[in-house]
């Protein structure tokens, strides 16, 4: 078998991962902020969601369109992602506005730590990444940096603020957590022979198509109309970049790094957060805030270097080739290919 090819990863590749976690940071303030208009997790996520499909179908088709044109006479292979996508922001978006931001952020940052687990045991390029040591040291710098963030970002919560609503939150983040853990990895599979941004396209249509239902049943749609036009144009704007744009660059991480470091790199988004609810939000940053967010900066550059240092994997650089049919042929080390459950090694 034809060896896979190589490629030689420099700090230059990381910058869509660095975008991506910048755009993510802005999620929960808009959520918030959302909210506080009286708008609902349901009509949130169909009208954010539809409004980046829109941008992305316009964009991609202007770059791209014979490849999105292709993908479009096969939607069923990206029905299951759309529908993990879909279902795994209702949950998170409703977690969210049902608990503390602090819970929200402890728990869903295992939504990483559950796609490298299965990651590693799918991939074997992914379970070398994950038992590297200098991997290992960064990721858990980043890990206690994250929580101290957490722990300190707000005060004490008022008592009994969230008695009748923290466990249903607590429920849907941990719902979150396994669907996205679940997502990431099939990520990697399905950008097999596959440009990012044309799959992200698909998978923000079906996910459109999917999140009709919830809204029609627990949303309130007419509160487009109702609301004041700048929640609504908030709204409106930050599907397209905060979602559709930043997916796509998620995606374009995971294709050309790797899961282990584009899942990890996620753990930066409560601190962004952090900064982004200051203007947003008028939440203030304190020095306790700033120095944990420095410790997790400096863990995840370990990581970034860890994934550098490990040289060139086997890398996809054929967006042509099409999939097999009998199951996603999945770039792994040692040029191993998985088709279906059997793996063969060349």
């Amino acid at each position: 078998m034809e060896a896979a090819p190589k490629h030689n990863h420099s700090l230059a590749d990381y910058t869509p991962m660095l975008l991506c976690m910048l755009l993510w940071g802005g999620g929960p303030p808009v959520y918030k902020y959302l909210e506080r208009h009286g708008c609902d997790a349901y009509t949130m996520c169909f009208f954010r969601t539809f409004s980046a499909t829109l941008a992305l179908t316009l964009w991609v088709g202007l770059t791209d369109g014979a490849r999105l044109k292709a993908a479009f006479l096969k939607p069923v292979r990206f029905f299951l992602m759309g529908f993990l996508f879909i279902a795994g922001l209702l949950a998170f978006t409703a977690g969210t506005l049902h608990a503390t931001a602090t819970l929200a952020m402890l728990i869903t940052r295992a939504i990483p730590l559950v796609a490298i687990g299965l990651g590693a045991f799918f991939f074997l390029d992914e379970r070398a990444m994950a038992r590297r040591l200098d991997f290992l040291i960064g990721l858990a710098i980043a890990l206690a940096g994250l929580v101290g963030l957490c722990v300190f970002r707000e005060g004490p919560p008022v008592p009994g603020a969230l008695e009748t609503t923290s466990w249903l939150g607590v429920a849907l983040l941990l719902l979150c957590v396994l669907i996205w853990g679940v997502y990431s990895p099939l990520t990697k599979a399905l950008l097999r022979g596959q440009e990012p941004f044309v799959v992200t396209t698909l998978v923000f249509w079906t996910a459109s198509v999917l999140a009709v239902p919830p809204m029609l049943i627990w949303g309130e749609p007419n509160w487009v109309r109702e609301a004041p036009a700048l929640p609504v144009v908030v709204m409106l704007l930050s599907g397209p970049a905060l979602m559709g744009f930043s997916e796509g660059l998620y995606y374009l991480s995971v294709k050309r790094l790797g899961l282990a470091p584009a899942a990890s790199a996620s753990l930066l988004v409560p601190f962004f957060t952090a900064l982004y609810a200051w203007p947003v939000l008028g939440e203030t940053p304190t020095w306790t805030v700033v120095a944990y967010g420095a410790v997790l900066l400096a863990g995840m550059a370990l990581i970034v270097r860890a994934r550098i240092r490990a040289g060139a994997l086997p890398h996809d650089e054929k967006p042509d080739t099409a999939p097999n049919p009998q199951g996603a042929a999945l770039p792994v080390a040692g040029h191993t290919e998985v088709k279906g459950n059997i793996a063969a090694k060349s």
